[in-house]
């Protein structure tokens, strides 16, 4: 089966994602959603196939994850970032 590339069609929220992290990546919308594509697990004909990655990982591939120049890289894992989160804002102004 070929796909006609003018038959896609995405939401319009999907199609602001899709702009916004091609933005921050850097890269044309168009080379972002290839490389997605080609991240996804191929399907043998009996359904079984790779292993499931996540949506984590997917992204990390192919480039949105860790394209912010200039941000901590470890804000995912230390716990000084955590400092003060769920508090209320008085709270610490008179704390």
């Amino acid at each position: 089966m070929v796909i006609d590339p003018e038959e896609i069609r995405l939401t319009l929220e999907q199609q602001e994602r899709l702009e916004r992290i091609a933005e921050q990546s850097g890269q044309l919308w168009q080379e972002l959603l290839a490389r997605v594509i080609v991240t996804v697990p191929k399907q043998s004909s009996n359904g079984s196939g790779d292993q499931a990655r996540s949506a984590y990982d997917l992204l990390s591939e192919t480039g949105p994850i860790g394209c912010i120049e200039g941000q901590p890289e470890d804000v995912s894992n230390n716990a000084k970032y955590m400092d003060g989160f769920g508090e209320c804002a008085n709270e610490k102004a008179t704390g």
